[in-house]
């Protein structure tokens, strides 16, 4: 082999070594970054993030497996509340999601890992979910944690999933439709404040409804509304601070409802049968009025 071409050889192998060390230092201080402004970001303590600093780290979060050497396992109360966040991307390592972890943003779309076994009170609320996946078959959840979303009339309804995915029982309504929202076939149970204060005008309840939870329509602005004959259970402040007339189709049972439950409407008049449940005092106005006689 001439001198000339040993000369070429090692050249050649002195340009690739350069180049791979080059990359390999390119990639070691990419991760570094990665790692220091993950480090920034998030604070964490226990497995759990317990806050998030926004205006240093932007609109988009990706957050890590690990963090400070820590395996990332619970999203914590309020965590990421209010902070205008566009978009979240949650690893794969996340077991629990606490209250309040993303309510009041601006999520559009959102992936929930399939090791996730427990989303809190308004974790998700008052965002701009369009499209949700959910991949773990069991979860339990807290009231409304999917609340006043965007998601259109065949995935705005959230079920039950404690033991699986119970089409039965709406823990929470994520909809966009806020003029005429009907149930699906097959609910039977409405959970607590499932629907409140979003601003529904219209709801339209199937004839397969026995149980409507504690505050589950609460402050909408529904002008009245039908209970069916299947419905036998009623909870507290229900329909409070929106309604005007109830009309209940199962005479049996009207005693029961009565104003339990719905103490504060704009109107407290509840019709039965087709018939106004009224006052003793306004009906004996109603038949002076008749006369033409004034108190």
């Amino acid at each position: 082999m001439g001198k000339r071409t040993i000369i070429i050889i090692v050249s050649v192998v002195a340009i690739v070594a350069a180049v791979v060390t080059r990359i390999i230092l390119s990639n070691s201080s990419k991760e570094e970054g990665l790692n220091s402004s993950s480090k920034t970001c998030f604070k964490i303590s226990n497995n759990k993030i317990e806050g998030y600093y926004y205006n240093l780290c932007g609109k988009e979060v990706v957050i890590p497996k690990i963090l400070n050497g820590q395996e990332v396992n619970v999203i914590g109360e309020s965590a990421f509340e209010n902070m205008q966040i566009t978009s979240v991307t949650l690893p794969e390592t996340i077991t629990k999601i606490e209250q309040y972890a993303f309510n009041k943003n601006e999520i559009a779309e959102l992936v929930i890992p399939e090791k996730v076994s427990y989303i809190g009170k308004n974790a998700f609320s008052n965002n701009k979910i369009t499209k949700l996946e959910i991949k773990s078959q069991k979860i339990e959840m807290g009231e409304t944690p999917f609340n006043n979303n965007q998601l259109d009339d065949k995935n705005a309804f959230i079920f039950d999933m404690t033991n699986g995915l119970d089409k039965t029982y709406i823990v929470s309504y994520g909809g966009k439709n806020r003029n005429n929202v009907k149930l699906p076939n097959g609910v039977n149970n409405i959970g607590p404040y499932a629907f409140s204060d979003m601003g529904i005008k219209k709801i339209v309840l199937n004839n397969e409804v026995t149980i409507i939870s504690n505050g589950a329509f609460v402050g909408n602005a529904f002008t009245e509304i039908t209970l069916p004959d299947s419905v036998t259970s009623l909870g507290d402040n229900i329909f409070d601070y929106n309604i005007e007339t109830i009309t209940v189709q199962n005479k049996n049972n009207k005693e029961d409802f009565s104003y339990y439950g719905m103490q504060t409407f704009s109107d407290e008049i509840l019709k039965f049968e087709g018939k106004t449940k009224k006052t003793e005092k306004e009906l004996q106005l109603e038949e002076l009025e008749k006369e033409g006689i004034k108190e």
